[in-house]
């Protein structure tokens, strides 16, 4: 017997949808196939890299893969249907994704597990993917006090100007760029693209307002940039990227852009703001803290390359 790993278009989409969400009750997995579709149909939703495993024409599995513009992709889990044929299932469409990958040519792909998901872990690893970095989901409730006025270690003149008022890609680019010298927050992974790619990926994954991603000068020099999105849905911020050049790190800059991030979010009547930093990191780690954030979920990331 052999397994057939193929695109889930036409009719296997709605198969493949089935396989993903075949966990929850039928009147649930119908509603959550049905939103999934109109998410498509609206442009909201990319299912291209949507596969389906077949064998002895029953479907055995299915998994999700996404890619983007800067030659990368997130790959989902497989999800095969029988625990007994987790490994072989699960390979063959692994093994059938990185070949179409490679032929679109993308550069990496990760995963993000639970860090308790042993067999996917170990099924992934099977798959030419390595540990990549542990990362820690910490969030800020918002609640009723008093914002706090953010404050530099030394008296500097330390200045804002978003991307939709600087109109100056490249220099956001640059400075991102150079923050990544150095860093302690996934230095792998960030070294692995260049300023516009990684710009690129962030305007590309979330909501995306030119108004909420702020370069910050020290003396009319650029040291650090904070990138947001507004989860408008969910009433709540995100801190998609903050990173300090190196010659102004120890500065202050770090929760300084921070907390004018947090005031601006509790302007804005939200409820909360989150962030995921490297587990390694422990000097972003302590101004997280200090500032009211505390971890409320951990996950493992994987790399293929």
């Amino acid at each position: 017997m052999s397994i057939q790993v193929s695109p889930a278009s036409g009719d296997k989409k709605e198969r493949a949808l089935r396989v993903l969400f075949h966990d929850l009750l039928p009147h649930e997995r119908a509603d959550q196939i049905s939103a999934v579709l109109e998410a498509e149909e609206r442009g909201e939703l990319q299912l291209q890299g949507l596969y389906l495993a077949e064998e002895d024409g029953t479907d055995v599995g299915a998994c999700l893969t996404l890619t983007q513009q800067d030659r990368s992709a997130f790959v989902w889990p497989p999800v095969v249907l029988d625990s007994a044929n987790w490994q072989r299932v699960g390979s063959a469409l692994l093994r059938e994704i990185e070949q179409w990958q490679r032929d679109a040519g993308i550069v990496y792909a990760q995963a993000m597990l639970d860090p308790e998901s042993l067999d996917e872990q170990s099924l992934l690893e099977k798959n030419q993917f390595e540990p990549l970095a542990q990362l820690f989901f910490m969030e800020c409730p918002l609640n009723e006090e008093p914002a706090q006025e953010p404050q530099l270690k030394r008296e500097a003149d330390c200045r804002a100007t978003s991307l939709a008022e600087l109109d100056d890609r490249e220099l956001f680019e640059r400075t991102l760029e150079r923050t990544y010298e150095e860093t302690l927050d996934v230095p792998q992974f960030n070294l692995m693209r260049t300023g516009k790619e990684s710009l690129d990926s962030h305007r590309q994954n979330g909501p995306f307002d030119p108004e909420l991603w702020f370069l910050y000068s020290i003396a009319e020099e650029p040291a650090g940039l904070i990138l947001l999105r507004d989860f408008e849905i969910d009433n709540k911020w995100e801190v998609a990227y903050m990173g300090v050049v190196p010659e102004h790190r120890g500065s202050g800059l770090g929760s300084y852009m921070l907390q004018e991030s947090i005031n601006r979010c509790r302007a804005r009547g939200r409820a909360a703001i989150f962030l995921a930093v490297d587990s390694r990191n422990h000097y972003a780690l302590e101004i997280y803290r200090r500032l009211g954030f505390s971890q409320t979920s951990t996950r493992q990331v994987m790399i293929r390359k």
